[in-house]
């Protein structure tokens, strides 16, 4: 279902196991050491969850891997080729407040997660600010966790899910 007709890669096991309790839970959180899959993971979730308006938000210094990336993995694997990529810096100018509702994502995945945990910083704001204006049963608050790198997921009912995810 994710491989490509000629697709050669296998999953790693944390990523099979990840995709499928995603699938299956519609969320999970899931520890992940730097190296274990986290990226290949989060470009076939858009798929697994039928994400029509996926975002990755990644540090800008990651953009130009990210994309060559995509497009060598895209070979092997089932990659949306809608998923919108922005780095935090973008997200945190005063000109891309607006950013979050005009693209309005139904998945927004986190690569180096810890970055959105400053409850003053403007990227969190956005975000939290973005993801309590959806129907969720969690408060603000705990969306993005004060002292705590997550690794994993988060899933918020439709509209948005929410992923996180960092190196330990």
């Amino acid at each position: 279902l994710l491989r490509t007709p000629n697709g050669q890669m296998e999953l790693r096991p944390f990523q099979a196991v990840a995709l499928s309790e995603v699938y299956a839970c519609k969320g999970a959180v899931f520890a992940g050491r730097v190296g274990i899959g986290k990226s290949l993971f989060s470009y076939l979730l858009p798929h697994c969850l039928e994400s029509k308006r996926p975002l990755l938000v990644i540090p800008a210094k990651l953009i130009d891997k990210t994309m060559r990336e995509i497009r060598r993995l895209s070979v092997h694997w089932v990659i949306p080729n809608f998923i919108r990529v922005i780095s935090y810096e973008l997200l945190g100018r005063a000109q891309s407040a607006d950013t979050l509702t005009n693209y309005q994502p139904d998945l927004i995945m986190l690569d180096e997660g810890h970055r959105a945990k400053n409850p003053k910083a403007a990227v969190t704001r956005r975000l939290m600010r973005y993801l309590a204006s959806t129907p969720s049963p969690l408060e603000p608050s705990e969306i993005v966790p004060e002292p705590i790198l997550i690794n994993g997921i988060w899933t918020i009912p439709p509209p948005c899910t929410l992923v996180v995810m960092s190196g330990t």
